[in-house]
């Protein structure tokens, strides 16, 4: 069984960035740092939006989930 290395470096970055951003949230969440509910949502959008973005070639609908989550965080926070 071999396991498939082959990663796009848009991929990459969009990995890193939703690990920074679940890191963020965390911190939120365990209340070492203060964030408001709105700011929490934002972190939430970018982080599954950029998991959506980084997986949507591996897996269309896995990625388009990810992708429509985002975006009903982010209506949230407008509403």
């Amino acid at each position: 069984m071999s396991i498939n290395k082959d990663f796009k470096i848009y991929e990459i970055i969009f990995i890193v960035i939703a690990i920074i951003f679940i890191v963020i949230n965390c911190l939120g969440l365990f209340e070492v740092v203060h964030f408001t509910n709105n700011v929490q949502n934002i972190f939430q959008a970018i982080f599954t939006m950029s998991i959506g973005i980084a997986y949507i070639r591996k897996s269309k609908v896995t990625g388009v989930l990810f992708i429509i989550t985002s975006i009903l965080f982010i209506t949230s926070i407008l509403l």
